[in-house]
């Protein structure tokens, strides 16, 4: 069976930290990842923005895994364009949290509507329907956003 990844849009803010909505709604989440049959091995990857971090927390807490976060997630779930690949973006940042990442690894990764909406092959700044705490699969091989990355897109129209 393949592996099925898992991304998670952080909960409601107000300024950098979760609203009590957003709390009810990353509960929500976790609650729906915890149905999934995940495998034997999952990592939490979090945004390290605090709202990401407080959410990631009600998932560790429920699944029993600690949160690994990192700015890289940050970046890429706010301007998706950076990333050429999801699969290898992954593993990079795991590798640079410091985790033991293996080919059948199962990643849950709190980050930002930006990368869900790509991940869905919507316009990363198309966000309108992603819902704060809504729960995304990715199958890893079919990361497709439907735009260009930066890199691919300078090089298809490089400056005159």
């Amino acid at each position: 069976m393949a592996i099925e990844h898992f991304f998670v849009r952080h909960g409601d803010y107000e300024h950098i930290y979760l609203t009590a909505e957003g709390h009810e709604q990353s509960e929500r989440a976790a609650d729906e990842l915890a149905a999934k049959e995940l495998g034997e091995q999952v990592l939490l990857l979090s945004s390290s923005r605090e709202r990401a971090l407080e959410t990631a927390e009600h998932i560790s807490n429920r699944l029993g895994i600690p949160v690994l976060a990192s700015s890289r997630l940050n970046i890429a779930g706010n301007y998706p364009r950076v990333v050429e690949d999801l699969d290898d973006f992954l593993w990079d940042v795991a590798h640079e949290t410091g985790a033991d990442y293996a080919e059948d690894t199962q990643i849950v990764a709190v980050a930002h509507a930006p990368l869900l909406a790509a991940i869905l092959g919507r316009d990363p700044y198309d966000t309108h329907g992603i819902e704060y705490g809504q729960v995304v699969p990715y199958r890893p091989g079919s990361w497709n956003p439907g735009y260009f990355s930066q890199r691919e897109f300078d090089r298809r129209f490089p400056a005159i």
